[in-house]
């Protein structure tokens, strides 16, 4: 158990450092300099206020070759995760969200659908089969003598029409994940996950509040 630990740390270090190769990070004292070309002249300071505290908790890096800004949530040690992240693209009208689901394993399970069990509804997400990233990671660490290899399997999708199951992850107390294809795997989502799923949403919902001027509840988890 202790050594599954340690090897989860490290490919979570290794896939969002992976991530941030071609992009550079935001530090947080330059956050509303570098957002201020997204947003609307003469911002009302109390929405300038929420956004920057919302955003306290986020990775911003900005990829300089396509000229998009990505919030993500701080990285997560664990290998199997569920989380949203999302863009900015000066001359876009809104930001745009994304779902990412994880899985890392030593088989393949050849997903082909994820379910997702809350304390009063089930999900089934269908991803076609070109739209799971599936890839052998011979980098990742093994334990010593062993013959293990990695395998890991990505969705990664537009997430504006999940954002009500996205916040019934988040209020509930109970929520389990099958990965289902072959085989499957079950996982359940920690509160550190729902809080990661919580920071960003709030970020993106107060961002769009300030595009369309509608309000939008912000919710988040409870221990």
């Amino acid at each position: 158990m202790k050594n599954f630990k340690i090897i989860s740390i490290v490919l979570s270090v290794l896939f969002f450092s992976a991530c941030a190769t071609t992009s550079t990070i935001i530090k947080r004292s330059d956050l509303y300099e570098h957002l201020e070309e997204y947003l609307p002249e003469n911002l009302d300071s109390n929405k300038e206020d929420n956004l920057i505290s919302a955003f306290k908790h986020l990775r911003i890096s900005h990829d300089d070759i396509e000229g998009i800004t990505w919030i993500n949530p701080k990285p997560y040690f664990y290998m199997n995760q569920i989380h949203i992240y999302f863009g900015l693209k000066k001359g876009l009208t809104s930001p745009w969200l994304r779902l990412n689901i994880r899985y890392v394993g030593i088989s393949w399970l050849f997903i082909n659908e994820y379910i997702i069990k809350t304390d009063q509804h089930t999900y089934r997400i269908k991803p076609k089969s070109f739209e799971v990233e599936r890839k052998v990671r011979s980098d990742y660490p093994v334990p010593k003598g062993s013959s293990w290899v990695y395998v890991e399997e990505i969705y990664d999708c537009l997430a504006e029409s999940h954002i009500e199951m996205i916040d019934d992850i988040i209020t509930s107390k109970n929520v389990k994940m099958r990965y289902s294809g072959e085989s499957y795997r079950d996982w359940i989502v920690s509160y550190k996950e729902k809080k990661r799923l919580a920071d960003v949403l709030a970020a993106y919902k107060i961002l769009r509040n300030i595009y369309d001027n509608k309000e939008y509840s912000l919710n988040y988890p409870s221990k």
